[in-house]
């Protein structure tokens, strides 16, 4: 099993203080924007604590993510903000327990010796593979607990006790909450106005599905990471996409008239944050994977006033009733149909492929209570052009469910989420060939393989290339009668006039291309995605205390143009920030450039 795994989220700051990657704030800072700007320049620097796991697969970025950030006084806000914790390969390694030579491939060989058991040949090797086994089926089960840490502290919203503007919700981008801003016609009232933009970005939501209201231990479990927005004092808005389970067990609650119970829990044991994250298949419970992972089952306590369990050892848990009176997403505010009861117009919000989320109608939480322990931190992550916290995240689960693709599809030898793609647009695979049109095959297999049915763009490569490719080359072939555009994939300069993509493209801005057939070096990439407003470079909140990012005054814009830092608080030297204006928050977009 994987070595330590910290069991709270207090226990894991103080390793990460102990190994010199964190870095504590005192001063007071604005969670609108303001900590978005600190945060987005460290999670672009570089890092004392490296993953040398990670240089194999992944050099370019082995040594970013700058220093996990303790917020310890927030303004408007009753408990300090942890952030940017698992913003490096290292730091991702010791939540999850796998620091050391392998890495998250310690974790990948443990899941490909179940997932791909061999036969025993005889007696040693049964007993071999029992203890590989006994773990999974003894130890990651759950443990229901009569009370835990979580609940030190109950605020129920009867009693009058619950105000969620007094939690340090952040408000990452400019336009985040403000339909208007991004050309997007709104109702006279959005419902989401009082709560300024804010959003919960890094919680697991549980939820069960309805079948399973009756069971003590429901195996509908289900633990999602989605993002959800302030409303007002005592309600929030739950954003979801219809495949997720999440979703899923929200129409079955709407089916019987019910509203469904639903649990916001932050922080917990290490793994819990990336378990919630994990494409697992439906009906298999992010806890079983959590308690693997963890090495003994999570600890459970039954909520104060939801019939849900929750991890004991969480910081806060949110509690409510998710309205299941509220219509379908796909609502056109320019249309004759109503907004309806139930329901507000969430969004926009600044997404991690760098633009924003275009708003929809989404159902309303309304909060029953919030627990939470005597001395909480709140854990936190900014969403936006990466690497942030879930590059790592992502990379994490690429190279943990590696043998588990390869189950599904044999003829793959190795698979690369690059950056510009954020996960689920593009994906590079290297195969082992053998016959004509096998890329077909295997990109069809992909795009019937769980979440990966939603990547936009599959390139295969045989085994001759490498598939951890960081910036392609493209370049035009000579025109032919069947094929009047093809671009190849290239090893060569650029060639022509053809203007070449940058090294990070969004892949929302390909979509002012013409609809062309590309063909990438015995493959074929499909799919485009909609064209939506960018999210600007910096998150437009300016400060006097640069100090904190390793800069005395407000003018710096790029590492080496001066300015001092505190011993006290020193950090690795900034990224480069291309910017045309001299101001640290220049509001203006990166400039993007495509092929045509």
């Amino acid at each position: 099993m994987p070595p330590v795994v910290s069991q709270d989220l207090g226990s894991f700051l103080r390793r990460l203080e102990d190994a010199g990657s964190l870095l504590r704030i005192t001063e007071p800072v604005s969670p609108i924007l303001e900590v978005t700007e600190i945060v987005d320049r460290h999670s672009k620097a570089r890092t004392d604590l490296v993953s040398e796991a990670a240089r194999r697969f992944d050099p370019r970025h082995a040594d970013l993510g700058g220093r996990a950030l303790l917020f310890e006084s927030v303004e408007g806000s009753d408990f300090p903000l942890a952030i940017n914790i698992f913003g490096s390969y290292a730091r991702t390694e010791l939540a999850l327990g796998c620091r050391g030579e392998l890495g998250f491939e310690a974790i990948a060989r443990q899941l490909a010796a179940i997932a791909q058991p061999q036969p025993p040949r005889g007696l040693r090797d049964a007993l071999r593979m029992g203890r590989q086994f006994l773990p999974l089926l003894l130890h990651s089960k759950p443990r229901l607990r009569r009370s835990g840490p979580c609940q030190e502290v109950v605020r129920r919203t009867e009693a009058g006790e619950v105000d969620l503007t007094r939690l340090p919700l952040l408000k990452c981008w400019p336009h985040d909450g403000d339909p208007a801003a991004v050309g997007i016609p709104s109702p006279e009232s959005t419902g989401t106005e009082a709560g300024g933009g804010r959003y919960i970005t890094f919680a697991g939501i549980h939820t069960i599905h309805a079948d399973d209201r009756n069971d003590p231990s429901p195996p509908s479990h289900n633990i999602g990471m989605y993002r959800v927005q302030l409303v007002d004092e005592t309600r929030l808005v739950m954003h979801w996409h219809v495949h997720h389970d999440g979703a899923s067990h929200w129409r079955s609650w709407k089916a019987i008239g019910e509203p469904m119970p639903v649990a916001i829990c932050f922080g917990g044991e290490s793994i819990m944050p990336y378990a919630a994250s994990a494409p697992l298949p439906p009906g298999i419970s992010e806890l079983l994977l959590a308690g693997y992972l963890n090495g003994r089952g999570i600890p459970l306590v039954k909520g104060a006033t939801v019939p849900l369990r929750v991890p004991a050892n969480s910081e806060i848990v949110i509690e409510g009733h998710v309205r299941t009176d509220a219509g379908p997403i796909g609502w056109d505010p320019a249309g004759d149909e109503p907004l309806g009861p139930g329901a507000v117009f969430e969004g926009p919000f600044g997404d991690h492929t760098g633009f924003y989320s275009m708003p929809d109608r989404y159902p309303i939480v309304e909060v029953s209570a919030i627990t939470h322990r005597r001395k909480a931190v709140f854990p936190a992550t900014i969403v936006g052009q990466p690497p942030q916290e879930d590059y790592y995240l992502g990379k994490a689960t690429e190279r943990i469910f590696l043998p588990l693709l390869q189950t599904l599809i044999p003829d793959v030898v190795d698979y690369h989420l690059p950056m510009f793609g954020s996960f689920h647009q593009c994906a590079f695979v290297q195969i082992a060939k053998a016959y004509p049109l096998q890329a077909r095959r295997v990109m069809h297999a992909i795009w019937g393989a769980g979440q990966m049915a939603w990547t936009k763009s599959i390139i295969v490569v045989d085994e001759s290339w490498t598939c951890m490719i960081t910036r392609p080359c493209w370049r035009r072939s000579p025109p032919t009668p069947s094929s009047p555009a093809i671009w190849k994939w290239s090893t060569v300069r650029w060639t022509s006039s053809i203007t070449p993509p940058p090294a990070w493209v969004p892949v929302a801005r390909w979509a002012s291309m013409p609809r062309r057939r590309f063909r990438v070096r015995r493959c074929w990439a499909f799919r485009w995605a909609p064209r939506r407003p960018p999210i600007p470079r910096r998150s437009g909140r300016c400060s006097s205390r640069w100090w904190m990012v390793g800069a005395s005054t407000p003018s710096m814009c790029r590492p080496g143009d001066g300015g001092g830092s505190s011993s006290r608080r020193s950090i690795p030297p900034l990224p480069d920030v291309p910017a045309k204006s001299s101001s640290p928050c220049s509001m203006s977009p990166p400039r993007e450039t495509a092929p045509m």
